[in-house]
């Protein structure tokens, strides 16, 4: 208790004096004692007269054409500024001069010292000019270990001068940690149970230990940034004590229970850790879902003994009123991968429920570790609505007498479209950089190549050898996989067209649009006259497109100008889409009537509304994608992403934004960083390699989750595991997130088109339909926690019912 009276005094004590500091200078370019402190990556200059007369000096950084990945940047070390904390501050200033007679591109990079990435685009017009660069959460979270400014694809060379980069306030004292949330949660862990397990004991004293040590050094530090530090340092510890403080009432259960297995359900969108406590279990086992819909829960066991051959089963679910009607459901444990640090900040390294082992037969549970089954229910599209009951039968060789455990479905009386009312583009194999021994193991490189001139049309199927044909059923496997979770076969990076039957095999199927290839280039043309017969015969116009110039900067732009321009003289309907970097959607880039679908990311569909209202009224769509950004707590494919925020995305989010459509570049992407340890005995990050081996084990497997670069899940929602594609958990909540979208807009539906429903009904209706702040504000701002989803889903449910029994 003295320890926590000591925080609150010293924070308090020194809240008052954050405000005083407002601006400060960081780092002044033009001083010539300032140059040796920066690294030159590929950018040359140097501090010169700036060519405007008025005899100033600044730092000339001249650009070159980029080759590739070379990423020309002048870096500023971290300890090259005057200060490295930016968490306090409003924003940054950079002046410019660019000596051109038009905008150029400039990119602001900031590296946190714990991996953390910002990146912001400058566009400075000719001239003098000062360019604000907003500090985000990424900035607030870390010190910045250093800044790059760079490029990124120029296509032509060009330079601008640099004066001084600044801070600016005033200084935002309410972002240090709030005392009370600080004594809240330790209080909570020193209340705890006294545990009894030897490696529970020492994981406690660890950790109170730790605190000890911040709190001491907080007592240290005076300025505002060292104590906003040194009090987040003290935060950082509280997800660990909130973790350790719910496991430790969990093992006390169980001790007190004296049985071999604590039991527990929690809903489908918390993760269960293995020694971390269940968050909010549920009372039973039972949830509820719609027709054509699927909808999980998890059941958890937590052990006091090893348990070996564990065996998990579950009976029919049948309808209490109807024992011929069956709810087709299915249960599997969920895999673990250990996790190791992204180039994001992360509150959680180790093992990460991420994969549900769809046929494990049988597993290993260790003493006192949580276990969960993901148990999932999958309504037909003329499923008979009412209440199913069943039973989850868990036999282990330590049990005595198997488990029973009674579980209830609740199908909801109303029905879910097949076809996604939000249009996607996403990727879910790409052919051409594909890891094919994790697909048909042994194959080899001559067979991949073969397997890759069928997939361009280039050979057919009669010529594959017996391992090519292989790998073309792999995929279609794994393309079949992925559709049952509602994302239909697409390919963004497609080389060449569909072949005609599989494109009518696609759009008669899931999927609502389709990319022919990705055309950039005016020689393609002639590759688009094998299937444009079929697109014209069957009236699909409007459901597809083409994607292209992926990411590009204006340098590039009178490329995909030549190039779209060619496409528009030949086929004026086909819709072009495009992830170039145009916040301006066409008016700056001059392709504003060659580009008809534009995809920023999700940060600057949120910023740019005016800009996407006004290209709106041009005819434009303006879908949205994520990537390697955001990074979480923001909405993402991550796999720290906040499962609710994953869910969100597609779904409330994605309806309440109104965006058109939503692209990903890719579910398969089984290719990472590989760490090493230099000579100074620092881990480093090396280039992009295959995976060596598919997913093996479990529940604790062999792999870490680490797929695009550095970065835990990116571009990866399915595991290959040995026998086939494994769903992860983040696919599962991307498609829950899709059937979230359905219940809205089939609200939406009925409440426009009904017009004779009460009143109460349709105030019920808009209320739902309307922003609400508290539940979902932006990508970053939204209740994490799963229950009000569940609450606002139960709640749409309940009126599409009363809906149906009015008519």
């Amino acid at each position: 208790m003295r320890l926590l009276l000591a925080l609150l005094f010293i924070l308090s004590g020194r809240l008052a004096v954050a405000g005083e500091e407002e601006d400060r200078l960081l780092y002044d370019f033009g001083r010539t004692d300032k140059t040796t402190e920066l690294t030159w990556r590929g950018v040359e200059g140097g501090l010169e007269t700036v060519p405007d007369g008025s005899g100033r000096k600044a730092l000339r950084l001249h650009y070159p054409v980029e080759e590739a990945n070379q990423w020309p940047a002048l870096v500023v070390p971290g300890g090259g500024l005057s200060e490295n904390n930016f968490m306090l501050y409003e924003r940054l200033t950079l002046e410019v001069f660019n000596p051109a007679e038009k905008n150029e591109l400039l990119l602001f990079h900031a590296v946190g010292v714990d991996g953390g990435k910002y990146f912001f685009s400058l566009t400075p017009p000719p001239g003098w000019s000062i360019q604000n660069i907003p500090i985000d959460e990424i900035l607030l979270n870390e010190p910045v270990k250093e800044i790059q400014l760079l490029q990124d694809r120029a296509m032509e060379p060009h330079e601008v001068y640099v004066g001084k980069l600044l801070l600016h306030g005033p200084l935002h004292s309410e972002r240090i940690p709030a005392e009370e949330t600080l004594e809240k949660v330790f209080w909570q862990l020193l209340a705890a149970p006294e545990p009894v397990v030897p490696a529970i004991v020492e994981r406690r004293r660890l950790l109170t230990e730790n605190y000890r040590q911040k709190l001491q050094q907080l007592r240290l530090v005076k300025t505002p940034s060292e104590q906003f530090l040194a009090a987040k340092a003290v935060e950082a510890l509280i997800p660990e004590a909130e973790r350790l403080a719910a496991f430790l009432v969990d093992v006390a259960a169980l001790e007190s229970n004296k049985g071999p297995v604590s039991i527990g359900f929690v809903d489908g969108l918390t993760r269960v850790y293995p020694e971390c406590g269940l968050y909010r279990p549920l009372a039973e086992g039972s949830w509820a879902l719609a027709c054509n819909e699927a909808e999980a829960i998890q059941l958890c066991l937590l052990p006091a003994v090893e348990l070996n051959g564990v065996v998990v089963s579950l009976t029919p679910l049948v309808h209490e009123a109807d024992p011929m009607a069956i709810l087709p459901a299915s249960i599997a444990p969920v895999g673990f991968v250990n996790t190791i640090q992204p180039a994001y900040p992360v509150d959680y390294l180790g093992w990460t429920p991420d994969v549900v082992l769809t046929g494990l037969e049988f597993c290993q549970l260790p003493p006192y570790r949580w276990q969960p089954f993901w148990l999932e229910a999958a309504a037909a599209p003329d499923q008979r609505p009412g209440i199913y009951r069943g039973a989850v039968t868990v036999r282990a060789d330590e049990l005595p007498e198997p488990l029973r455990i009674l579980i209830a479905v609740e199908v909801w009386n109303f029905r879910l479209p097949s076809k996604n009312s939000l249009p996607l583009a996403m990727t879910g194999i790409y052919e051409e950089g594909i890891n094919a021994p994790l697909f048909v193991p042994g194959i080899g490189d001559e067979d991949v190549q073969l397997f890759k001139k069928f997939i361009r049309n280039e050979c057919t199927q009669s010529e594959l050898t017996a391992a090519a044909a292989e790998m073309v059923a792999a995929v279609e496997r794994y393309e079949t996989f992925i559709a049952s979770h509602r994302i239909p076969v697409d390919n963004i990076y497609r080389r060449r067209p569909p072949r005609p039957e599989k494109l009518a095999e696609w759009l008669n199927g899931s999927n609502t649009v389709l990319n022919l290839f990705c055309y950039e280039d005016p020689a393609q043309l002639g590759w688009f006259d094998a299937v444009m017969p079929t697109v014209e015969r069957h009236g699909w116009q409007r459901r597809v497109y083409t994607y292209g110039f992926d990411e590009i900067h204006h340098s590039q732009f009178p490329a995909a100008f030549a190039a779209y321009r060619a496409l528009k003289a030949k086929y004026p309907w086909l819709q072009t889409m495009t992830t170039a970097y145009d916040d301006s959607f066409g008016v700056e880039s001059g392709l504003d009537d060659l580009v008809d679908i534009w995809v920023p990311l999700t940060t600057v569909y949120e910023q740019k509304q005016a800009e996407i209202v006004a290209a709106r009224k041009r005819g434009k769509q303006i879908w949205t994608y994520v990537a390697m950004t955001p990074a979480p707590p923001s909405m993402n494919l991550l796999l720290e992403t906040p499962a609710v925020g994953t869910r969100m995305l597609p779904g409330f989010w994605a309806y309440q934004s109104g965006i058109d459509g939503f692209l990903y570049y890719l579910l398969t992407n089984y290719h990472a960083s590989v760490r090493s340890v230099n000579a100074a005995g620092v881990a480093v990050e090396g280039g992009e390699q295959p995976w060596p081996e598919p997913l093996r084990g479990g529940p604790y497997t062999n792999l870490n989750g680490r797929s695009y670069r550095n970065y835990n899940g990116d571009g990866m929602l399915v595991y290959p595991g040995e026998r086939g594609p494994l769903a992860s958990l983040r696919l599962k909540f991307f498609r829950d997130g899709l059937e979230d979208y359905e219940y809205l807009a089939l609200l939406e539906q009925m409440l426009s088109s009904d017009s004779n429903l009460p009143t109460a009904w349709r105030q019920a209706a808009e209320k739902l339909l309307s922003r609400d702040d508290e539940f979902l504000k932006s990508t970053t701002e939204y209740n994490r926690d799963p229950a009000a989803l569940f609450r606002r889903r139960a709640a749409i449910a309940a009126l599409l019912e009363q809906a149906a029994a009015f008519r």
